[in-house]
């Protein structure tokens, strides 16, 4: 049988695909949440991880980054409580909850038409420079929380299997960390149609 040699096949840059991530810019965001877990510092300390998917990038001109991806840390001391409560009155959330209890937080975090606009930064640690959400706020329609329409839930579906993903990766490959319930299957989420403009005038977005 004759062998296989690789080099005789010519391939140009069409016959390959890569996996791009989404550049994602400083400045006014429409986010949702699409994951958390609770995890570890090399030092012990327990903190939640909170991973945000870019629904609308805000700023007038700017690039198209939907689909792009937002981490930030919530510590749990409690001088650090005026950031999970602001996050919550951001997501409409008005119960009192336990930010150390995985329950209490996602049903902070997932429910329908859970949004923020949020003002991302860079902040630079150990020479390293990351996006962070600095200041933040309620969106709304006519005052009230919209419910997700079909693009949102699809987009916000793709971004919580991959997080799913990757906290079975970390999880097959010992890595220390408390994970959240998981959602009831038979419970999906609404959908309306109505997307209320790709303009973002609709919106009513609290100014930071």
């Amino acid at each position: 049988m004759a062998k296989i040699n690789p080099n005789d096949t010519k391939l140009d840059d069409t016959s390959s695909s890569t996996i791009t991530e989404i550049t994602v810019t400083p400045g006014a965001k429409l986010l949702a949440p699409v994951g958390a877990s609770f995890r570890y510092s090399m030092s012990g300390k327990r903190y939640c991880e909170i991973r945000f998917v870019v629904i609308k990038n805000l700023e007038q001109g700017g690039p198209d980054e939907q689909g792009g991806i937002i981490e930030d840390k919530y510590f749990l001391e409690e001088n650090n409580n005026w950031v999970w409560s602001k996050l919550a009155a951001c997501l409409m959330f008005n119960e009192s909850f336990d930010n150390e209890d995985p329950q209490d937080v996602q049903n902070m975090l997932f429910r329908d038409g859970c949004r923020i606009k949020a003002k991302l930064v860079e902040k630079t640690y150990n020479g390293k420079t990351t996006l962070r959400i600095g200041d933040m706020g309620r969106v709304l329609k006519d005052g009230k929380v919209p419910p997700y329409h079909e693009t949102e839930l699809q987009l916000i579906a793709s971004k919580k299997d991959s997080y799913n993903g990757l906290l079975k990766w970390r999880s097959e490959n010992g890595w220390k960390q408390d994970l959240l319930p998981m959602s009831k299957p038979n419970d999906p989420l609404s959908v309306n149609e109505d997307d209320f403009g790709d303009d973002g005038d609709d919106w009513d977005t609290v100014p930071f």
